[in-house]
């Protein structure tokens, strides 16, 4: 296992990013470190080619939001920068992430999260046969935005079966509380068999943003708590944007 890795923390998402290391072996590594750092929700792959760009691969392939602002960050430390280009995977075009110091482990951040593919009401299977659900599909995930109770293991059957319905790379439920504006994500990643019900998910707060600013025809900035802290999104039609804060925790 590659020794080098840090671990941070994104509105309670936290994530570990080690050092890149060959495809075959990705699957491997996330497992240890994650068996290593019981919080860690997720596991990435990153480098740094050239001066202002990082290249970030997650260990199934699949685009995490909150992982491209965390690589973003090691990035602007790396090269002593505010501001670097992330080519993330699950993401068709470089993504530009800026952070700002606020103590020796913390960064105010703002990133570029991809545009979804397309944002619909699509039927899908459920238990007592189809249910109508808004889903905002990205090259990387697709988010299903659900907005009424469901018990947690319908919740965590349904999120596989929904993955293989749509033959997504990943898949998130996300329980939407519009009058609280507050959001539980459930996330899918059949590549790399973890299913999560995570502390927070930017690109689940993409997929929601993208839906209201479709649903009002207009651009939106909104805060959604989650369990992990609270994250902002603008959105409208031609731009996505993720403001929150993120901690280092371990390594740089």
């Amino acid at each position: 296992m590659k020794k080098n890795y840090a671990v941070l923390d994104p509105t309670g998402n936290i994530t570990a990013l080690a050092e890149m290391t060959a495809p075959e072996l990705r699957a491997e590594t996330a497992s240890a470190i994650m068996v290593k750092e019981p919080a860690v929700e997720q596991v990435g792959f990153v480098a740094f080619p050239k001066t202002g760009s990082v290249e970030l691969q997650m260990a199934g392939g699949e685009f995490c939001g909150n992982a491209t602002l965390c690589a973003g960050i090691l990035g602007c430390v790396q090269w002593k920068t505010g501001s670097v280009q992330v080519r993330a995977s699950g993401a068709e075009q470089p993504l530009t992430v800026s952070a700002t110091r606020i103590s020796e482990n913390a960064f105010d951040a703002e990133g570029e999260l991809p545009l979804p593919i397309s944002v619909a009401v699509l039927r899908l299977p459920a238990p007592n046969g189809e249910m109508e659900v808004p889903v905002a599909r990205f090259s990387g995930i697709c988010h299903a935005i659900v907005t009424q109770p469901m018990q947690r293991e319908t919740a965590e059957r349904l999120v596989r079966e929904w993955c293989d319905f749509l033959q997504a790379d990943g898949m998130g439920i996300l329980f939407w509380n519009e009058a609280e504006q507050s959001m539980k994500p459930l996330v899918y990643v059949p590549s790399a068999d973890t299913l999560f019900w995570e502390s927070s998910c930017a690109s689940g707060s993409a997929a929601v943003g993208a839906w209201l600013s479709q649903r009002q025809n207009a651009p939106v900035t909104v805060s959604i708590r989650q369990p992990g802290g609270t994250l902002e999104i603008s959105a409208s039609n031609n731009r996505i944007l993720l403001r929150e804060r993120v901690r280092i925790r371990k390594g740089r």
